[in-house]
C-alpha cells in the first residue's frame, strides 16, 4: 500500500509539472473494480493502467469494466 501511494503521488505531481493549471486529485480505492466503476464518481476522469498484453484487444480486466460501467470518460494508459 506505500509503494502504490508513493506511485500515485510521483504520478500527480509530474501531472501537475507538466499542467500546472489542471487540478489533480487522487485517490486510492481498495474495492472490487466492478465497485468502483459502477457508483457515480464525482470526477470529470478514470484513469486505469492497463497491464495486460494477453488479450486480442490489449486490455485487461479493470480496464474493459471501466469502458463499459464507468459514468464519466475513462483513459486507459499502458504501465
Amino acid at each position: 500500500m506505500v509503494e502504490a501511494r508513493a506511485l500515485l503521488s510521483a504520478a500527480a505531481r509530474l501531472l501537475g509539472d507538466e499542467a500546472p493549471d489542471v487540478s489533480v486529485v487522487t485517490r486510492l480505492v481498495r474495492a472490487h473494480r466492478h465497485e468502483l466503476v459502477g457508483e457515480e464518481l464525482d470526477t470529470g476522469l478514470l484513469v486505469v493502467g492497463c497491464p495486460r498484453r494477453d488479450r486480442d484487444d490489449g486490455l485487461g480486466l479493470v480496464a474493459r469494466s471501466a469502458l463499459h460501467h464507468a459514468t464519466c470518460p475513462v483513459l486507459v494508459v499502458p504501465r
